[in-house]
């Protein structure tokens, strides 16, 4: 869809893809752009050794998903997950973890954020989720509100988190299932998710 004529898109030109094993650095320096704005630090120029070594790890697992954005030249944001695991290390059938969602610092406020996690949302049914998962800072209320816009609902749960130094909350979403809905004409896109 075209913006109205004499208007910019603020995302023009920007486009998103399924990640892919190549993106697993970008990624990992995206993600250390975007928290040390958010903690107020000074941005790395390359990715922490820690966080490369677990984005090498993460895209080689079976369950792992990303889609990124992608404008000339870089990354510009990345939504991602794996299986959810519980406390005592099961996989939870037919759950994802959102574990990462990541804008560039200057395409905050734009709705970047929101375009990623919707089409990873309409995505993860066809992907085999009946369900997601997430952790969330508590303090941070853009993001809170975005999920909250977006269908998650808040289970109650909230743990201390000592490197972000705040709490977080967990939020879930039910997803529907694979394909059109009962009662769509033949070719809708599959209902927008919807919260438990």
């Amino acid at each position: 869809m075209r913006p109205p004529q004499g208007s910019r898109d603020p995302l023009a030109g920007i486009l998103l893809r399924r990640a892919v094993v190549g993106d697993a650095k970008a990624i990992a320096l995206l993600i250390d752009r975007a928290d040390a704005r958010y903690f107020g630090l000074v941005p790395p120029l390359l990715a922490s050794a820690e966080r490369l070594a677990r984005w090498g790890r993460l895209v080689r697992e079976p369950s792992w998903w990303a889609f990124v954005a992608t404008e000339p030249g870089r990354l510009a944001g990345v939504v991602s997950g794996t299986a959810a695991v519980t406390e005592d290390g099961r996989r939870e059938a037919g759950v994802t973890h959102l574990d990462s969602l990541a804008v560039e610092p200057e395409r905050w406020g734009l709705g970047l954020g929101r375009r990623l996690l919707v089409t990873a949302l309409a995505a993860m049914p066809a992907l085999g989720w009946r369900g997601a998962e997430l952790w969330t800072q508590e303090p941070n209320a853009r993001a809170r509100a975005l999920y909250h816009s977006t269908g998650w609902r808040q289970t109650g749960a909230r743990r201390w988190h000592p490197v972000a130094g705040c709490h977080i909350l967990e939020y879930t979403i039910t997803l529907p299932p694979p394909g059109p809905q009962p009662g769509a004409p033949p070719g809708a896109p599959p209902a927008a998710p919807s919260g438990p």
